[in-house]
């Protein structure tokens, strides 16, 4: 398995993660203040001292610029960065502050990077239950490779990844649903056959939404005949549930209505696209989803599992059409 291009130490990164993870659980630990920043959203010391140390180890370990959520001073910059293709850390240091404050344990640490308003690596870290998620593209964006694991600290040697690596050589780019874009065949049917079991009252589709925020995705799929059940959870963690085959809690799809922002969602899609799932805006009008836009400000979207028929993802995009 070769390493991650574009000037990344991988090993290097995790130090600082697993570093920048202890001091958000010595806060996370203790009777901690919280804050409200302009855009009204909560912050606390975790934030901020998990963003000094990630800030600090980017800006002088590679040549790319960072744009960090709580770096305000990066925000407009960065955006011209992204718009021009050049590429760009889009750095949350403590994902899902409102999960942090209720102490669930629900948030996580993000790092994506984003080349040609496309995120080719991400990084996903959750610090209490040591979830870690890292997948990248080549850049020919044809191949990629994602480990989805548990970091186990092993006394006396460190810590050491748990976990299991997939690798995918086939073309990365997602299938398309609804001929690309939302459009549908001239009788009005869907252009795309439907699953039979997928989806149906014998295999429901495991739907994961947001653990703070609420919205009407329920109520209209269940108008549209699409059999699911649906689990709430916190941060980034949701990208993860659609990469881990296999277990319990894997998730189908992950569907968000409500506002997110670059940060967000970089180092999560980037894992995510790395295995062959897909994700596609509920605004664009091709429904691509990319960060050359004028707002950090992501449009609603839907995100889905490599092993999802684009059937599927298009029956579910004919419910939330109304909100487009």
């Amino acid at each position: 398995m070769p390493a991650p291009p574009w000037e990344l130490d991988l090993q290097a990164l995790m130090g600082c993660v697993l570093q920048a993870s202890q001091e958000i659980l010595e806060v996370y630990g203790s009777d901690f203040n919280v804050r409200e920043k302009d855009d009204a959203s909560p912050v606390t010391q975790a934030d901020e001292r998990a963003h000094g140390l990630l800030h600090q180890h980017l800006t002088t370990q590679t040549p790319h610029f960072v744009l960090s959520e709580e770096d305000q001073s990066s925000h407009a910059k960065g955006l011209v960065h992204l718009r021009a293709g050049a590429p760009v850390f889009l750095v949350d240091p403590l994902d899902g502050t409102k999960e942090f404050v209720k102490k669930n344990g629900q948030f996580t640490l993000n790092i994506g990077l984003v080349v040609g308003h496309q995120p080719v690596f991400g990084l996903v870290y959750a610090p209490v239950s040591r979830e870690i998620l890292c997948g990248w593209r080549d850049s020919s964006l044809r191949q990629g490779w994602a480990l989805h694991g548990k970091i186990s600290a092993t006394e006396g040697r460190g810590s050491e990844i748990k976990g299991v690596w997939s690798t995918r050589s086939e073309s990365l780019t997602p299938q398309p649903v609804l001929g690309g874009g939302f459009e549908e065949s001239a009788n009005g049917a869907p252009a795309l056959a439907v699953s039979e079991e997928l989806g149906s009252a014998r295999r429901p589709l495991s739907i994961y939404l947001s653990g703070s925020h609420r919205s009407s995705e329920q109520e209209r799929l269940a108008a549209e005949g699409v059999h699911a059940q649906f689990h709430r959870l916190g941060s980034t963690l949701k990208f993860c549930r659609l990469v881990q085959n296999g277990l319990d809690n894997a998730g189908d799809l992950y569907l968000r209505l409500t506002p997110t922002s670059m940060w967000d969602t970089a180092a999560g899609q980037a894992a995510l696209l790395a295995t062959g799932g897909g994700m596609i805006s509920l605004e664009a009008p091709q429904g691509e989803f990319s960060y050359a836009r004028e707002t950090l400000l992501n449009p609603g979207f839907v995100a889905w599992r490599s092993s999802v028929p684009p059937g599927v993802v298009q029956k579910v995009l004919r419910a939330l059409k109304p909100v487009c």
